[in-house]
């Protein structure tokens, strides 16, 4: 599969996300906890449903480890319940007066690859380096931008921006040249 359409599933993936999350750090810097919170459930609910839907369509039924024509349920809830969490936790992280672009770094990598582990346990999967390389390059990168960037620019310009970076990066090294290297290969 070309990596374009990769890029564009994504992207699709990644969108509601990132909206959550940026969308919810706008309202919880404004006081507004209760719609914050909100936000960042649908974020994380559309994103799950999103990736249960259109997985196949980036990696395909071998590598996905599908149930049918979908990721195992397992994933879906492991992917609404841990990207809520992350979500809130980025939240508070990001409005706290100790977290640097430094810190970022740290917390970024640790939760990317948290998030990715988690993902193929519940998909019953060894952990895969790759993937779990990709997540730890992208939430670094994410953080950095969205410290660099949420204040600067219109929120919607600013989602897009960070959903196309992380985009970049995950699918560059999930799917892209360095994926023809084998899991596991040396």
């Amino acid at each position: 599969m070309q990596f374009r359409t990769k890029f564009f599933w994504e992207f699709i993936q990644n969108l509601p996300l990132v909206a959550g999350l940026m969308l919810g750090l706008w309202l919880w810097r404004d006081a507004e906890v209760i719609p914050a919170i909100l936000t960042m459930l649908a974020g994380s609910f559309l994103g799950a449903a999103l990736i249960r839907l259109t997985e196949r369509r980036i990696v395909g039924p071998d590598r996905a480890g599908l149930q049918g024509n979908q990721e195992p349920i397992a994933v879906t809830i492991t992917n609404f319940g841990l990207m809520f969490i992350l979500m809130l936790g980025l939240t508070a992280y990001l409005s706290a007066d100790w977290s640097s672009a430094a810190t970022d770094l740290l917390a970024g990598s640790l939760i990317g690859f948290i998030l990715s582990a988690s993902q193929s346990k519940a998909a019953g999967r060894p952990i895969g380096w790759r993937h779990s390389l990709a997540f730890a390059a992208a939430f670094p990168a994410a953080l950095i931008i969205i410290r660099i960037f949420s204040a600067a620019l219109p929120v919607n310009v600013g989602i897009l921006l960070i959903t196309a970076i992380v985009t970049l990066i995950i699918t560059y090294i999930d799917y892209g040249h360095i994926s023809t290297i084998e899991e596991g290969a040396s």
